[in-house]
């Protein structure tokens, strides 16, 4: 062998007898190829692979946790196997239904007795039971929600749209009729506000009037009670002349108007019948502060 090659073998050997007998001494210092300490080796500058001239590989990197290179190889850091078990993201939908009720249960006790005192007396005349609490639904769902009260509702067969809007301000009639539809044609509206400007909501009919026809349960029970009222505060308004004015009428004005208010209507129809005069007449609400 040449002579560099002796020496790389006997610098070599040199520097494995060193660690044994360093390790056979008990000593926990470990030693470079070169015979110099570990940190010896890496720190010297002109340190070159046992004379090999290569180009200075420059600061080694550390290692995990501070572990020199040779034992973080012997021994590697082990690692948690990743968890396979799927994460349920299904809400019980017993718990839900029950966070919701409670939410509802809050803003619907919180609404109800706003809206009920607020609401003018004119609303409840003429709005059905089935139709205020469809406008109470509508309303308690969007303050749950957190959501602005800016509703439009529609009846199934879009006849009826009911629009509801925050802030009884001057051009939010205008706003609100630019959203109806063109056709078919409005046969009526039925315009209300709170009394505390918090609200609008306003109702529209849409198409052909339905005659008064007094087959439903609900027709029925009207015309038995305005005969019941003539009875009592309308002497001259005789059953016949009821049933006579009724068939004259739509349904839904029959609907949405109480027996005082009818008879109020059939004393102004009298007093115009047969001219071309015009008859206005006011009268004060219950709670003293609007005119009809």
């Amino acid at each position: 062998m040449g002579s560099w090659a002796h020496g790389l073998m006997g610098s070599w050997a040199h520097g494995l007898m060193g660690v044994r007998n360093m390790g056979n001494a008990g000593s926990n210092r470990r030693t470079s190829p070169a015979g110099r300490s570990l940190r010896e080796y890496r720190q010297a500058p002109d340190c070159r692979h046992s004379g090999v001239h290569s180009k200075d590989p420059g600061p080694i990197p550390a290692s995990p946790r501070g572990m020199n290179h040779e034992m973080a190889s012997a021994h590697p850091t082990a690692t948690a196997p990743a968890s396979t078990t799927p994460v349920n993201i299904v809400p019980d939908p017993t718990v839900l239904a029950s966070d919701l009720g409670k939410s509802f249960q809050r803003s619907a006790e919180e609404i109800v007795p706003w809206f009920v005192a607020q609401m003018p007396r004119m609303y409840f005349e003429d709005t059905s039971a089935t139709e205020v609490a469809n406008h109470l639904r509508a309303i308690i769902a969007a303050r749950a929600s957190g959501q602005p009260l800016h509703l439009t509702l529609h009846s199934d067969d879009r006849r009826q749209w009911t629009i509801i809007r925050e802030g009884n301000k001057p051009g939010v009639l205008a706003e609100v009729v630019r959203s109806l539809p063109m056709s078919p044609s409005l046969r009526a509206a039925k315009i209300h506000g709170s009394k505390d400007g918090a609200i609008v909501l306003d109702t529209f009919e849409f198409g052909d009037r339905a005659p008064f026809t007094g087959t439903t349960p609900e027709q029925a029970e009207k015309l038995k009670a305005t005969i019941a009222f003539a009875h009592s505060q309308a002497k001259d308004w005789t059953e016949a002349a009821i049933r006579a004015y009724f068939a004259g009428c739509s349904a839904d004005y029959i609907a949405t108007l109480t027996p005082h208010r009818l008879n109020k209507h059939r004393l102004l129809l009298q007093s115009v019948s047969g001219s071309e005069g015009t008859a206005v007449e006011t009268e004060p609400e219950l709670e003293g502060q609007l005119t009809r």
